[in-house]
């Protein structure tokens, strides 16, 4: 009996193993279910060869109470986490699974509990297994099984058949740990055969289930074994696109570089020439050569956040590209202020009511640059306000502008109010003031505002009063500012019921 301990020592010492290397790699590799749960059957395993070995060397029925107890006791334990390891695998994990891991959880350290308290063996009956093996005579004590003993073996045969099964479909992708299994379920069963018949005393023979539990074992570390090697091939190729999507990145960044040295020259020429062409001419012009070099740097942005998003790794490149976007983005609005400063095409002219104006512009705003404005913008609108005539696409983008500059100066303080009434020395006409409350503007900055390109912010074009302004006077009205220094400016758009001769924001 000496020989057979041995093996199923050798077999313990590979169950601790692999218990350990599974556990080590849930708590450093991922903490996947699978690995823990692998752990805990190599575990469970491992404690009843121990036991079983234990009672090969026992020579007398004293010798095997321990052992027994522990046996029975560990069974169910391993029926039931290789069946939950079956689950895993399987990916099962409705709610009629998880009454099934439940009940069969409970189900196992009930007969645990039983076993170890000595409800499994019938200690009023020991008997002695004679048997021959490799040519010698030898004997095993034992105990006869009670009701709830037979009862926690049967559960323990089901379970971890049940589990084994469930393993077997689970590798189906993988045709040779499928095929292992398939093998592995077959010597599992004719051993299970040969031990239920051994403890029934109708063949002279020694358990062995154990040695087919170590294949199963074995099988199973095979599937997780390729299992990690797929994920490292996996990895491989994500590393290998990874480097060709850098490679892509860095002829981006080279067109990049190339569409930044031609905007850095068009801005050598707006400083050239601004002084020596019509200012308005000039900036049209230079916007429709902005637009080439922009054109790039939409594609490049564009490229750089697809190639972002599929890549893995490349997170730190993540803030690098929403800025190329938001300066982008900038840029944009520069060209669009541009061309509708410089604009030569008439407005549409046409009848609306001053509340539709007031409304569109509340719309755009909350759209466009201030959609995570966190407060409403006030309103004031005088009742009873006749239509006017003019182009409510201009009037409704200067208002916007209005509103975008207050809100951008009270830099979330104060509140922001838009204001409609009527002229009362001027029959027919409406003013139209946006009030803000951040302290006004500065004295010296006053005759500086209206000019274009001047802005007291690092990202302002500078163009969007201008445009107020152009707009204004197209429609033969006036842009006025009423400022109190320490408390808050208004500005007044004083509108005509119907313009005064043609629209042109060019004037």
């Amino acid at each position: 009996m000496d020989f057979l301990a041995g093996i199923i020592v050798a077999w313990a010492i590979v169950y601790g193993i692999i218990a350990v290397s599974m556990l080590l790699t849930y708590l450093h590799f991922g903490r996947k279910q699978e690995y823990l749960l692998f752990a805990a059957v190599c575990l469970f395993l491992l404690i009843h060869a121990v036991a079983r070995a234990a009672h090969y060397l026992a020579d007398d029925f004293a010798s095997i109470l321990v052992p027994g107890r522990i046996i029975m006791a560990s069974l169910p334990l391993a029926g039931v986490a290789i069946f939950h390891l079956g689950l895993a695998r399987r990916r099962l994990s409705n709610p009629a699974h998880r009454r099934f891991i439940v009940v069969s959880g409970v189900a196992a350290v009930g007969f645990a509990v039983l076993a170890v308290a000595g409800g499994s063996l019938d200690y009023a009956q020991p008997h002695i297994k004679e048997f021959t093996l490799f040519f010698g005579q030898f004997h095993l004590h034992e105990y006869r099984l009670t009701y709830g003993g037979t009862l926690g073996s049967v559960f323990s045969t089901v379970a971890a058949g049940g589990g084994c099964l469930l393993l077997w479909r689970s590798e189906r992708e993988d045709r040779l740990v499928h095929t292992f299994f398939l093998l592995a379920l077959g010597v599992l069963a004719l051993l299970a055969f040969n031990d239920m018949l051994l403890a029934a005393d109708l063949i002279q023979s020694v358990y062995i289930v154990e040695h087919g539990f170590m294949f199963m074992v074995l099988v199973v570390a095979m599937g997780f074994l390729r299992e990690f090697e797929r994920s490292r091939q996996r990895l491989s190729e994500q590393a290998a696109a990874l480097r060709d999507a850098n490679r892509h990145l860095e002829q981006l960044a080279g067109d990049l570089t190339e569409s930044t040295e031609q905007l850095d020259w068009a801005t050598d020429e707006t400083q050239r020439l601004r002084p020596m062409a019509d200012l308005g001419q000039l900036s049209a012009s230079l916007a429709h050569e902005i637009r080439n070099p922009l054109a790039v740097l939409s594609n490049v942005a564009s490229s750089l956040r697809r190639h972002t998003s599929r890549s893995r790794g490349s997170e730190p490149l993540v803030p690098l590209v929403e800025m190329l976007q938001e300066e982008t983005d900038r840029l944009a609005r520069l060209v669009d202020d541009l061309l509708l400063f410089s604009q030569t095409g008439r407005l549409s002219e046409h009848p609306f009511h001053p509340n539709a104006l007031v409304d569109g512009a509340l719309l755009d705003v909350a759209k466009g640059q201030l959609s995570e404005l966190d407060r409403p913008i006030d309103t004031d609108v005088e009742q009873g306000l006749a239509p006017i005539t003019g182009s409510m696409d201009g009037l409704c983008r200067a208002l916007v502008n209005l509103i975008v500059n207050a809100v951008q100066s009270s830099d979330g303080d104060g509140a922001v109010r838009v204001i409609v009434r009527r002229e009362s020395d001027r029959p027919g006409w409406i003013a139209i003031g946006v009030q803000d409350e951040a302290g006004g503007i500065p004295t010296g900055l006053r005759h500086n505002i209206f000019e274009p390109f001047f802005s007291t912010r690092p990202t302002g074009t500078g163009l969007g009063l201008p445009i107020v302004k152009r707009i204004v006077e197209a429609h033969g009205g006036t842009l006025e500012l009423e400022n109190a220094v320490g408390q808050g400016a208004t500005f007044w758009m004083r509108i005509p019921p119907e313009p005064l001769g043609r629209l042109n924001p060019r004037g």
